[in-house]
């Protein structure tokens, strides 16, 4: 650990701020010299035709992040079409359901006064 001098102007908080801050960039340097090892490991290991796949899994990871950035209008879209295009003929079912009902609605009341009709004897 690193020595503060006393500063009779600064407080114990202000001193404990520098003892951390200096730890901190220390501890930055050490991961950023760790991460270029294993950068360099993994070269070393890596076969290169797994090296010319990861290439292309890069670019497909940037062409979807680019994707997902630009709002992803070209997802969207024709899934809206899809969605619109599907409450269409949703609506469309419905309204020949409802014309068959009507028409079954019709036949039953139909049925009804025929059957009414009748006398007793013929049912």
């Amino acid at each position: 650990m690193e020595r503060v001098k006393h500063d009779p102007a600064r407080g114990p908080l202000s001193a404990l701020g520098d003892i951390l801050a200096g730890g901190g960039q220390a501890l930055i340097g050490q991961a950023q010299s760790l991460a270029g090892g294993v950068q360099r490991r993994i070269a070393d290991v890596v076969p290169p035709v797994f090296s010319g796949e990861l290439e292309r899994l890069g670019e497909r990871v940037r062409d979807l992040e680019t994707l997902l950035a630009g709002g992803g209008r070209e997802i969207v879209g024709p899934v809206r079409a899809l969605a619109l295009n599907a409450i269409e003929s949703a609506a469309t079912v419905r309204a020949r359901l409802d014309d068959v009902l009507e028409r079954l609605e019709s036949i039953e009341r139909r049925l009804a006064e025929i059957q009414a009709g009748r006398p007793e004897a013929d049912r």
